[in-house]
């Protein structure tokens, strides 16, 4: 939870981020100039995150549902169906996020593994790829 506290200014959606979305085609074929500049997450990255967090908190409290049905009571016994469903539901979203994640950062952008195993990147890429938190950075 306290990495949500480091991430959640940098995570959140907003216009420019929307946008994006309405051009992550340039994205995905890397058109880098056709795209809208973005700040230190893309749009797809927040997307990303999001997923993450809400899919990692349903399926605790699926999973924990699930895993003591002794202590549940009979008259919920209708609620458990649910549960399997939305843990079914948040697990095939987190993997298949998980999936496009590692996809992305292994083939589709070069560099990417370097920066999230070393925790930087150099100018040029952020210039290339992060344009608007390029500029806030250096001022260039």
């Amino acid at each position: 939870m306290w990495m949500h506290h480091i991430w959640r200014g940098d995570v959140h959606m907003g216009p420019a981020d929307k946008e994006w979305l309405d051009k992550a085609k340039f994205y995905a074929t890397n058109q880098d100039d056709k795209v809208p500049p973005q700040a230190k997450y893309n749009a797809g990255q927040k997307l990303f995150y999001w997923a993450m967090f809400y899919g990692a908190f349903l399926l605790l409290f699926s999973g924990v549902f699930m895993w003591f049905p002794e202590y549940i009571s009979f008259d919920w016994r209708g609620v458990r169906p649910v549960v399997v469903f939305i843990h079914e539901g948040a697990a095939l979203i987190t993997i298949g996020a998980f999936i496009i994640h590692v996809y992305m950062g292994v083939f589709m952008v070069p560099g990417s593994v370097t920066a999230m195993v070393h925790g930087y990147v150099s100018k040029d890429w952020a210039r290339a790829h992060h344009r608007l938190w390029f500029h806030q950075k250096t001022g260039e």
